[in-house]
């Protein structure tokens, strides 16, 4: 191992294989300041559930640039309510899947890109996950229900029609 006067750059010798890595320099930004700070909708799911429902509807968004249609709905006299996930594509049709859920909020509908909400699934080992959203239009956060410092940020996406 090779170090440069600099400390800008590592050299890992071996008989196989050379390999060199750089120290990138520069501001990086405050990722605290890029998390939500609130939402005006929170739905509590089950994770695998969660998973299995975007697993089953990948096939039908894939034609439709991953576009995958959320809508979180309460019920007026309970804290449960539903997660409705819908994906379409004109050459094989469409696929609808509800979840149970606890909201806390109004109604939302949203749009993500199915592939990224399944690879934060993927990786979420807590029975449940949390979704909470602003707006169709800002960021949404995925938290590991009973996880601390689990939370993924998740861009939404826009239809331009």
């Amino acid at each position: 191992m090779i170090v440069t006067p600099n400390r800008s750059q590592i050299l890992f010798h071996t008989a196989q294989i050379d390999l060199i890595s750089r120290l990138i320099e520069g501001t990086y930004p405050n990722i605290s300041s890029m998390l939500p700070k609130s939402y005006m909708t929170r739905a509590i799911i089950e994770t695998k559930e969660f998973s299995a429902a975007l697993k089953s509807l990948t096939p039908f968004a894939q034609g439709n640039s991953n576009i995958t249609h959320l809508k979180i709905s309460g019920n007026e006299q309970a804290d449960r309510g539903s997660l409705i996930i819908e994906a379409s594509t004109e050459e094989i049709g469409a696929n609808v899947s509800r979840i149970d859920a606890a909201i806390d909020g109004p109604a939302q509908e949203l749009l993500f890109n199915i592939k990224y909400l399944a690879s934060v699934l993927s990786v979420i080992d807590t029975p449940q996950v949390a979704l909470e959203v602003a707006s169709k239009t800002r960021p949404g956060l995925l938290r590991a229900v009973g996880a601390i410092d689990a939370q993924y940020v998740i861009m939404p996406m826009t239809v331009n029609r």
